[in-house]
């Protein structure tokens, strides 16, 4: 019989003894497992069941056409099952399961198509293919047919070695090929993209997966990683044990687009010297081949860019021996097309290049319309080129008589603190700590929202934060601590934040805070300020109480002072004492069910800050 219930050959047998029967087999046109079972009478009989038979082709290998599962960790190997053809249990040799050239471990025979063996311990991840010999262990057909298994190791993450292509188009959904070591065919094998998610993978073979690229609508590079999925990796397993990094990165730039450069750092060199310049923009992009990235600086030069990421590439300014401001743009095609530039590099004589060292006035009204000036050096009067960059946003700029440089201000909606530069040639001073403008609102009084700390001690005072907006870096900038303690000097740090000192004060007081401009328009809102003095204590009542019960202190003293800040005075209870004496028992009080007998609980008043 072959694999039903129904006869479909019977052959003539010869009855040897009471328990064997001989008979001759035909033929058969291919490998085979048989049921074979005996008839008395010449009829077949369905429901007798017999011994297997395994036919097969002795001149032909054991072919292996797949082996499940096909991967498992190289130090706990699973039990796998091997599915072909011409499986059989050859007279005077063993099944044996071949991983590689090396690794071998006895096979179970189940039926001429499947074969069973557990999978022997490999000395590191990698993958292998296996084979099914019927001869022994020792035995090698390297021409038999073949599945592949993969070894992994759960303590350590997949580690990318490449990513092919490393740019791919906005949107494009392009297949990715990632070479990678230590991954597996596991259902939930999968390429991670940080924030943009991840896309299911596909194990090719030895050290390949691929994915699909994800989707975004803005250039940007993301690292690329590779997951095994859940309960593969031990929690541990993050970074290879070497230190090496577990991803490479993909870049998703608009390829239709030339990437426009914005800035470059630095800016300026001097005559007849070069420089490594970073230029800053986007949509940046690593060509398949290096020297396709390309920098030209006007008519100085090209040279050669390395990519740092989709809005950086780095290469070096050619050297010049005239003083001179050129565009700088970017090529990602060799030069065939350049991207639109707002940067520009420049060569200087030693003093020359431009400096920016204060702007006066330091506060004028958020209206706009207001002249400042910027003091410095370098300055040349070039026109429309001259230019005031007030936190971004650039604005006309004129040399005045004294060789300073004037512009207008622009308008904002809330009052603000802006970085100020002046361009020349394109070329834009360093920023100095004096050369900050702030703009608020003059017609309205500063405003105070909080107050940190709210309190300090009588005797010491100490430095207050107040909170608020519309502050500004005015002359007469203070603080009120209302009309006993009088004006303090104020510290402009933003416009939402000024710094006083409060004074030492000889008595406990409450005074309202305060912030001024000039002097005369004060704001509405005045958080309060509390002086204090360490609270003392000279009695309690009642000294003891149930301890399982909450119970009521009386604590009489000094300096506890609560009036209107009362919610902010508290009992500190403990620390826990052993053996107390008759005279600690009258001055303290057990507090919880947790305190025994023989513990009492030192009392104190605080108060929080």
């Amino acid at each position: 019989e072959s694999g039903s219930n129904e006869a479909r050959l019977l052959v003539k047998g010869t009855v040897v003894d009471s328990s064997a029967v001989s008979c001759v087999l035909p033929a058969f046109a291919s490998p085979q497992t048989l049921e074979v079972a005996i008839s008395l009478d010449g009829l077949p009989h369905p429901g007798v069941r017999g011994a297997r038979l395994a036919v097969f082709d002795p001149s032909q290998p054991a072919g292996v056409t797949s082996v499940s599962p096909a991967y498992g960790d190289y130090a706990e190997p699973p039990t796998v099952t091997l599915r072909g053809y011409n499986f059989a249990p050859t007279p005077g040799g063993e099944m044996c399961c071949q991983f590689g050239e090396r690794l071998t471990a006895v096979a179970r025979f189940v039926s001429a198509t499947e074969a069973t063996c557990v999978a022997p311990r490999a000395a590191a991840a990698g993958s292998a293919q296996v084979r099914l010999s019927t001869a022994g262990c020792d035995a090698r057909q390297p021409d038999a047919s073949s599945a592949l298994f993969t070894f992994f190791d759960r303590r350590t993450s997949p580690t990318v070695l490449d990513v092919e292509p490393p740019v791919v188009a906005l949107g494009s959904r392009e297949l990715l090929k990632v070479r990678v070591k230590n991954a597996a065919p596991t259902p939930g094998l999968s390429c991670q993209f940080e924030s943009l998610g991840s896309s299911p993978a596909f194990f090719r073979g030895v050290g390949l997966v691929e994915c699909v690229a994800p989707v975004t609508d803005v250039s940007r590079t993301v690292s690329v990683s590779v997951s095994r999925g859940g309960g593969l990796s031990l929690p541990e397993a993050e970074d290879m044990e070497d230190g090496s990094e577990t991803h490479r990165t993909l870049t998703l730039v608009d390829l239709k687009s030339a990437p426009p450069a914005q800035e470059c750092a630095p800016r300026v060199a001097p005559l007849g010297q070069g420089a490594l310049v970073s230029v800053l923009g986007h949509n940046f992009a690593q060509p398949r081949s290096a020297d396709m990235l390309l920098c030209k600086f006007g008519e100085a030069g090209t040279s050669v860019a390395i990519f740092v990421r989709t809005t950086v590439v780095r290469c070096e300014a050619p050297r010049s021996v005239e003083a001179r401001t050129v565009p700088v743009s970017v090529s990602l095609d060799g030069g065939k097309s350049w991207g639109p530039s707002t940067a520009s590099f420049s060569w200087w004589a030693d003093g020359e290049a431009p400096r920016c060292d204060s702007v006066s006035p330091k506060a004028v009204h958020l209206g706009g319309g207001e002249v400042v000036r910027v003091r410095g050096k370098g300055f040349a009067a070039i026109g429309d080129e001259l230019q005031c960059v007030l936190g971004g946003v650039a604005v006309p700029a004129a040399l005045n008589a004294e060789g300073d440089v004037e512009c207008v201000t622009p308008s904002s909606p809330v009052p603000t603190s802006l970085s100020v530069f002046v361009r020349v040639h394109g070329v834009a001073c360093a920023e100095a700590i004096e050369a900050r403008l702030t703009l608020y609102d003059v017609l309205s009084p500063p405003e105070v929202y909080s107050l940190s700390p709210a309190f300090v001690k009588v005797d010491e005072g100490g430095e207050l934060r107040v909170r608020g907006s519309n502050f500004a870096p005015m002359p007469r900038l203070a603080c009120s601590l209302g009309a006993d303690i009088g004006q303090v000097p104020a510290i402009f740090i933003s416009t939402e934040e000024v710094r006083c000192v409060a004074p030492a004060w000889p008595s406990n007081a409450i005074v309202p805070v305060r912030v001024t401009h000039d002097g005369s328009a004060w704001s509405g809102f005045a958080p309060e300020l509390a002086y204090y003095r360490p609270p003392k204590l000279s009695a309690l009542s009642p000294v003891g109480g149930d301890l399982l019960k909450e119970t009521l202190v009386l604590v009489r003293g000094s300096n506890f002072f609560s009036e209107r800040n009362g919610d902010n005075v508290y009992c500190a209870l403990g620390p826990k004492l052993r053996a107390p004496s008759l005279e600690e028992l009258r001055a303290t009080t057990p507090t919880s069910a947790s305190v025994v007998s023989s513990t009492s609980a030192a009392l104190g008043v605080r108060r929080r800050m």
